[in-house]
């Protein structure tokens, strides 16, 4: 059963580099990740995970550039690994890691943006089962999403994100720390499907 306290879904960033690592505890079988996502950080993860062979990860992130964190999320889904997001995950972290656990529980806040989907973007998705759609549908009218945008579990099995169990009270997620500034950058989206189906041969059935 996949568990979330807020799901929202912001964007995926592009690129990759070499920077700090984000620390990585190890606590038996479980890893803590907390940091931004670089080349490094992720041999860090990847290296942890096979020299104490971990099956649960819990995770903390701003997110970061896409090849590290595929690779990451290759491993845990590989691996069959639980994950749980404790605190913010934002972009590459929503985007990768939380499509690929085998349990996912989210405690702090999901959030997953609009991309342009590289080769290597799209293969993981196809590998976990999740329609590409996800990232970016909310910029095609009659949604008109400005930035980031979440939406109900029934939508997200439709998108191939199956078994994601919610607060009752998820729809009315409070958004105003979200849009302090007055500018509405995240909205709660109920998926028009007769829209996608008549502007995308790509959204699902």
């Amino acid at each position: 059963m996949k568990t979330v306290a807020i799901a929202l879904l912001s964007l995926a960033l592009t690129g990759c580099a070499t920077q700090k690592s984000a620390p990585v505890l190890v606590s038996g079988k479980t890893l803590v990740f907390q940091g931004p996502i670089y080349a490094n950080a992720a041999d860090e993860f990847v290296g942890s995970i096979e020299q104490h062979e971990g099956n649960r990860v819990l995770i903390a992130s701003g997110g970061g550039y896409v090849a590290p964190a595929l690779r990451m999320a290759q491993v845990i889904y590989d691996r069959g690994m639980d994950v749980e997001v404790f605190g913010q995950c934002f972009s590459s972290c929503a985007n990768y890691i939380f499509s690929c656990g085998k349990n996912i529980a989210i405690t702090g806040t999901w959030l997953e943006d609009v991309s342009t989907l590289a080769a290597h973007e799209a293969d993981f998705y196809k590998t976990v089962g999740v329609d590409t759609f996800v990232t970016w549908f909310g910029k095609i009218p009659s949604h008109d999403v400005r930035d980031t945008y979440f939406q109900t579990p029934h939508d997200m099995a439709r998108f191939g994100i199956h078994d994601v169990a919610v607060r009752p009270d998820y729809a009315q997620t409070d958004l105003a720390p979200y849009n302090a500034s007055g500018v509405e950058k995240v909205r709660f989206v109920a998926v028009q499907w007769d829209s996608l189906r008549a502007l995308s041969s790509e959204s699902p059935t």
